[in-house]
C-alpha cells in the first residue's frame, strides 16, 4: 500500500496580522460611530427636556396671579428623560421675574433661561456644568467692593483702610495694612466666615508687599482666640501673589481668616484682597458672583457666591 503525502495549506503569520489589524480598525470605527450616536441621542433628550421645561415654566407663570415662576423644582414638576438631572434657579423678587434651568446627563449640559430661550450647551451661573459640581465662596465681599467692615488688624502700627488698586484684573479694591517700623506679627483678619462642621475647607487670597518680606495665611476660630491652621511661609516678590491653605475645621462653625507678616522687618505696607473660603481640598482660581458662570446667592458683594471652579 502506497501513501501520498500532500502539503497542507494555511495562513501565514503576515496574513493573520493583516486580518487582526482589519478587525481592529473595523471595531474602532464601530465604537466611534456608536459613541457618536449615543452622544447625539443624549443631546437630543436634553434639548427635548428643556423645550418642554421652558414651555411648562411659562405656562405656570401665566396661570399665577402674581406672574411668578415656580419657587423650586418640586413646584415646577418638570418632566425629564431617564438619566437627565435638572438644576433650577429663580428670582421672583424682580420684575419681570427671571429663571434659569440646567439639565445634565453625564458630562453634557444644556440650559435655558428667561433670556436664553433656545437650549444652549453649558449651564446656568451657579449650576453644575458637564458633570462638574459648583463650589461656594463663603466670603461675602471678597474683593471689598462694598466696604472693609469685615476686616480687623492686630499688632499693626500703620492705620488700615480700603484702597483702590488697578493692577489686579477684575478687582478694584484691597485692604491696606502694615507697620511703620521693624515690628513683627502684624496681621489682618477677615471675620464672620460661617462653615459646615467636620468638613475640609480651603482659604486663598491675593496679597502684595515689597520684595523680601515673609507672609503666611492663618485660620482662627470665630473669636480669634485659637489658631487652627497656617500656611507655609512665603517670601514676597513685590507683585501680587496667590496664597493658599487647607484645613479640616472639625466642630468649628465660624472662623476668622487672614494674613500675617513674620519677622522683624519694616516699615512695610501690605495689600490683601480676593478672599475665597470654600469646601474642597483643591486649589482653585479666584472667583465670585461676578465671574463667568458664577452667581451671587443674594445681594451682589454682600452674599456668598457659587459656580463651577477652575484650576489655579
Amino acid at each position: 500500500m502506497k501513501y501520498s503525502l500532500q502539503k497542507r495549506e494555511g495562513f501565514t503569520i503576515v496574513e493573520l496580522l493583516v486580518v487582526i489589524v482589519v478587525i481592529g480598525v473595523l471595531a474602532a470605527i464601530t465604537i466611534i460611530a456608536f459613541n457618536g450616536i449615543k452622544q447625539r441621542a443624549t443631546e437630543t433628550s436634553l434639548i427635548s427636556d428643556l423645550r418642554s421645561g421652558i414651555s411648562t415654566l411659562h405656562s405656570l407663570k401665566s396661570m399665577n396671579s402674581s406672574e411668578q415662576y415656580p419657587a423650586d423644582l418640586t413646584a415646577a414638576d418638570l418632566k425629564k428623560s431617564p438619566g437627565n438631572t435638572y438644576e433650577y434657579s429663580v428670582d421672583n423678587t424682580v420684575s419681570p421675574a427671571t429663571f434659569c434651568v440646567t439639565v445634565t446627563n453625564g458630562s453634557t449640559s444644556y440650559y435655558v433661561s428667561d433670556k436664553v430661550t433656545t437650549p444652549t450647551r453649558g449651564g446656568c451661573p451657579g449650576h453644575s456644568v458637564g458633570g462638574i459640581a459648583p463650589i461656594t465662596n463663603l466670603v461675602t465681599d471678597p474683593k471689598l467692593a462694598d466696604d472693609a467692615d469685615q476686616w480687623v488688624t492686630t499688632f499693626c502700627t500703620e492705620p488700615s483702610s480700603r484702597v483702590s488698586v488697578s493692577d489686579l484684573p477684575g478687582i478694584s479694591y484691597a485692604y491696606q495694612f502694615g507697620d511703620s517700623g521693624p515690628t513683627t506679627n502684624c496681621r489682618a483678619l477677615l471675620t464672620g466666615i460661617n462653615l459646615a462642621q467636620n468638613q475640609y475647607h480651603a482659604f486663598s487670597m491675593w496679597a502684595k508687599a515689597p520684595a523680601g518680606h515673609t507672609l503666611k495665611l492663618e485660620i482662627f476660630n470665630g473669636t480669634g482666640s485659637t489658631l487652627l491652621q497656617s500656611s507655609a511661609n512665603v517670601v514676597t516678590n513685590g507683585s501680587w501673589q496667590r496664597f493658599w491653605v487647607g484645613w479640616n475645621n472639625g466642630t468649628t462653625a465660624s472662623v476668622r481668616v487672614g494674613i500675617r507678616k513674620l519677622g522683624n522687618t519694616g516699615p512695610v505696607t501690605i495689600l490683601a484682597t480676593g478672599g475665597m473660603v470654600y469646601q474642597a481640598a483643591a486649589q482653585y482660581a479666584y472667583a465670585d458672583g461676578d465671574s463667568p458662570g458664577w452667581s451671587w446667592s443674594g445681594t451682589a458683594n454682600s452674599s456668598t457666591s457659587s459656580g463651577v471652579p477652575t484650576s489655579n
